[in-house]
């Protein structure tokens, strides 16, 4: 994941537009090159996957141990 994070960092670039008529006289900008985008997509989607597995293993183990309860 490291390695795809410094991808999307490198290719990532950030900056600052100014904007007389703007409230803070400007606002910052972010632009990614185009072979960027699908690695931050991806990195997006392996996140949620993660964060899905992690959520069914915890109830999988809920489960396990509401039943060792119920069977003492």
């Amino acid at each position: 994941m490291d390695v795809l994070d410094d991808r999307i960092e490198a290719g990532t670039h950030r900056y600052w537009h100014g904007d007389d008529n703007h409230v803070r006289g400007g606002y910052e900008a972010t632009h990614r090159e185009p072979d960027i985008l699908p690695l931050a997509q991806a990195r997006r989607e392996i996140a949620s996957l993660t964060d899905t597995v992690l959520a069914a293993t915890t109830g999988a183990r809920a489960l396990r141990d509401a039943r060792a309860l119920l069977e003492t």
